[in-house]
């Protein structure tokens, strides 16, 4: 039975030995005055130290963690050292030459007949997923940045949009319409006096929403049919349509028909001129 014992004591040593020669974190075990017993061969391939250089030093005396992080890497000692499992603290590591790495450490104490007998830590390298991390946070910031600046431009456009509006407005109310004034003072004759009206009425809409709205709600209709739903909705009589576009009465009944079929009125007793002013 003893001898069963021995050989499955051995048995489990060169399985631990293979898997700690095999691992490609740092695995290192540490008596409880925090001496470095054994360290894996993945030491070299990481910071660049034989794993003889580690044995009985300490990792404080080895001087492989940043002055940054030295505070919370003993911190976390202190913690493994009171009989607790620390599962993941970050910490920065130098390497032989200089190099700074991160890496994740992990540790826990080592039992033997219910008493701490020393301590093991495995820390695995985090360079790269911290490398990755912080280009995404970079390149979040400079999106967020791109986002406020487009949120500024558009806001801008549309004041200058609104401005120009504004400048287009007042050019029309000053250059054009005093012109249209005098012109309604000159009484030549009926289609005339009517074509000057029609003139004041458009220079209106085009101040308005109206025909933007009209365009866009009934582009189905021709451009004849646009313009006589238009004087249509300021009111015009069917004999006044006619002498202004110089058509004939039976012409405009023809487009009033028209208009309300396309509109999907022809069956409705809806008023045609009440139902295109609700398009302002």
């Amino acid at each position: 039975e003893e001898r069963l014992m021995e050989d499955a004591l051995r048995e489990n040593e060169e399985r631990y030995r293979l898997y700690f020669e095999s691992i490609s974190d740092i695995l290192f075990t540490t008596d409880l005055n925090f001496k470095i017993l054994d360290v894996s061969p993945s030491i070299k391939r990481i910071l660049g130290y034989e794993a003889k250089d580690f044995i009985g030093a300490t990792p404080t005396s080895l001087k492989i963690i940043t002055v940054s992080s030295l505070k919370k890497a003993l911190t976390e000692v202190r913690r493994v050292m009171d009989g607790e499992v620390i599962t993941s603290s970050e910490l920065e590591f130098v390497t032989r030459n200089g190099e700074r790495k991160f890496g994740e450490l992990r540790g826990a104490p080592i039992y033997r007949q219910g008493k701490i007998s020393g301590y093991v830590f495995v820390a695995r390298e985090t360079t790269e997923r911290n490398r990755v991390e912080t280009e995404l946070a970079a390149k979040s910031k400079r999106l967020e940045e791109t986002n406020t600046a487009l949120k500024v431009l558009l806001r801008q456009m549309e004041e200058d949009k609104a401005e120009m509006e504004a400048v287009f407005v007042e050019n029309i109310k000053k250059t054009v319409l005093p012109y249209v004034e005098k012109l309604k003072g000159i009484h030549i004759n009926t289609p005339f006096d009517s074509y000057v009206d029609a003139m004041e009425v458009n220079l209106g809409n085009i101040l308005s929403p109206f025909v933007h709205k009209l365009n866009a709600s009934l582009a189905k209709l021709t451009p004849r049919e646009i313009e006589i739903a238009n004087l249509i909705k300021d009111g015009r009589t069917t004999k006044e349509i006619a002498e202004m576009l110089n058509i004939s009465p039976a012409s405009v009944d023809l487009h009033r028909n028209h208009i309300r079929r396309k509109l999907g009125l022809s069956n409705s007793d809806v008023n045609l001129q009440h139902y295109l002013s609700t398009l302002i």
